[in-house]
């Protein structure tokens, strides 16, 4: 799936909240093209997760997605996109609730 300059955005979130992720697809390979700096392109996987009793469909950068492990994580930083008319979470600051896999520093949004 590959994203146009004219998808849109919404400005990043740095409220902390958790989500439980509960499947990464790994094979999976989103370009997305940040509508203000269209030179530039991100490359995620797809997460699915669930926030509350709310199951979400979502965004990670694909670096770091072999890393991500099952189970809970405190988001410090997350944005909405839409792609092709459905709207996305990109999760870009996740720590580690308990025995998950810490995630580096991602910068988009």
């Amino acid at each position: 799936m590959a994203a146009s300059s004219t998808e849109s955005i919404t400005i990043a979130d740095t409220q902390e909240k958790v989500f439980q992720i509960i499947h990464v697809d790994r094979l999976s390979a989103i370009q997305w093209k940040i509508p203000c700096y269209p030179i530039l392109t991100m490359e995620f996987a797809r997460v699915h997760f669930k926030q509350g009793s709310e199951i979400g469909d979502g965004f990670i950068q694909k670096a770091v997605a072999a890393d991500l492990n099952q189970g809970e994580y405190l988001c410090t930083s997350h944005c909405h996109i839409e792609m092709e008319g459905k709207k996305y979470t990109v999760l870009r600051k996740l720590q580690p609730k308990e025995r998950a896999v810490p995630l580096p520093f991602m910068t988009i949004c």
